[in-house]
């Protein structure tokens, strides 16, 4: 029994210790966001019940981040867009919102030059008029991006769950989950 635990014992030692002496190549980059956000709904409880469509609209922002061995991404992101209800057509019915997130991506080389990507986000969102809507959300996204020298222009197809809330003594308002499309360009230094 002896004879068959040494040699497994030095092997998972080697093991251990060159794996704590590998170093992680990190790679950061910076970039822009320009999207569409495909609106979303509310459920609004008054005297009945009943859904608020949100109307498409367009989103942009900034990111950065890292990518570690060429396969783990992490990037934290700023977007800024508007929700506007369907068939309210007024300026009144617009607020802004923006959104802090950060994101998990793992990528996956197809060629030497396109990714495919995949992963986990979860962030923050504040409405302009609507204080009380202010909160969580999370979500996955997948995407696909293509790599010339340090730049890569990218596409990202995301969609996200909310946990915001707001109530008041005569109505109950919850906003539901958002689709958003986004391309990109970063760049890598």
């Amino acid at each position: 029994m002896k004879k068959i635990l040494t040699p497994v014992a030095i092997l998972v030692s080697a093991f251990a210790v060159t794996a704590a002496h590998a170093e992680a190549k990190v790679d950061y980059f910076a970039g822009v966001d320009a999207g569409v956000n495909f609106g979303g709904k509310a459920k609004v409880t008054e005297t009945t019940k009943y859904t608020t469509d949100f109307k498409t609209n367009a989103v942009y922002g900034v990111h950065g981040g890292a990518t570690i061995n060429d396969h783990h991404r992490l990037t934290m992101g700023y977007t800024h867009g508007e929700i506007q209800a369907k068939g309210d057509d007024s300026d009144d019915a617009k607020t802004d919102v923006d959104t802090l997130q950060a994101q998990y991506d793992y990528v996956y080389g197809l060629t030497n030059n396109i990714n495919l990507t995949g992963g986990a986000h979860a962030g923050y969102q504040w409405y302009k008029d609507g204080d009380d809507l202010n909160g969580m959300l999370y979500g996955l996204q997948t995407g696909l991006e293509y790599n010339i020298d340090n730049w890569t222009l990218g596409t990202q197809l995301a969609y996200s769950w909310k946990d915001q809330k707001a109530k008041d003594d005569y109505s109950e308002a919850k906003m539901d989950g958002e689709a958003t499309f986004l391309t990109s360009v970063s760049y890598h230094f």
